[in-house]
This record gives structure tokens, C-alpha cells and sequence, in this order.
């Protein structure tokens, strides 16, 4: 896919937060800077991304193990080098995924709060 096949996908999760008036969560892989610049635009609001960071061994194992899901693990290589990580001057949170699951749900409620709080 190309940036301009992504574009309307990309409107679409802007134009549904628009239409949301309490927090939500998307899931999304919002790869690029751009990307998710669109979505922030498109929704007219502050939009705090989560960005959950791993190392390439760890998300290829994991995929090793999903049934029925639609990415394939041959495309891990290509999505990890597309990849721009959030930086500054970008609203983020980020937590790492080689703790439990529920330490990472933690860190990210935590820095959700520190971002709204702060």
C-alpha cells in the first residue's frame, strides 16, 4: 500500500474520534509522522498516541504464535522499516512490550495521565 491508498483510512479514524466526545482508544498502525499528523488534523483535537516499543525478536515471536490474524510475519520486516517513531514535538506515550501485560497497560494509563494532567 501507498500513502495515498492509507489516505482515506487515515480520514476515517480522524472523522471517528471527531464524532467521539469522551476518550477512546483506537488501534491503528500509525506508522509514519505523517500519519499521524492526518489523524490529528482530521479530528480537530489533541490526540495522545501510544507507541508500544519492541525489539524484533520479540514482536516476531509473538506473531510466530497469533492464529487467524491477517498480517503475515513476512511483513513484519517492511512495517519495522516504515516505522518513525514518535518524537518531539509529537504527543505520545510510550511503554515497552517486554513486560507483563498488565505493567504495560500501567505505564501507559500513567503517562495518559501525566499527559492530561500535566
Amino acid at each position: 500500500l501507498t500513502d495515498a491508498d492509507r489516505a482515506p483510512w487515515l480520514d476515517q479514524i480522524g472523522d471517528q474520534l471527531k464524532d467521539i466526545d469522551r476518550d477512546t482508544v483506537i488501534a491503528c498502525s500509525a506508522l509514519k509522522k505523517v500519519y499521524r499528523e492526518r489523524i490529528t488534523e482530521r479530528s480537530g483535537q489533541r490526540v495522545i498516541f501510544l507507541f508500544l516499543e519492541g525489539t524484533r525478536e520479540i514482536l516476531l515471536e509473538r506473531m510466530k504464535h497469533r492464529k487467524g490474524h491477517f498480517m503475515p510475519v513476512a511483513l513484519l520486516d517492511s512495517q519495522l522499516e516504515t516505522l518513525e517513531p514518535p518524537g518531539t514535538g509529537e504527543c505520545f506515550v510510550k511503554a515497552s512490550i517486554d513486560q507483563a501485560p498488565d505493567q504495560v497497560v500501567a505505564q501507559l494509563i500513567a503517562g495518559i495521565q501525566e499527559k492530561c494532567n500535566g
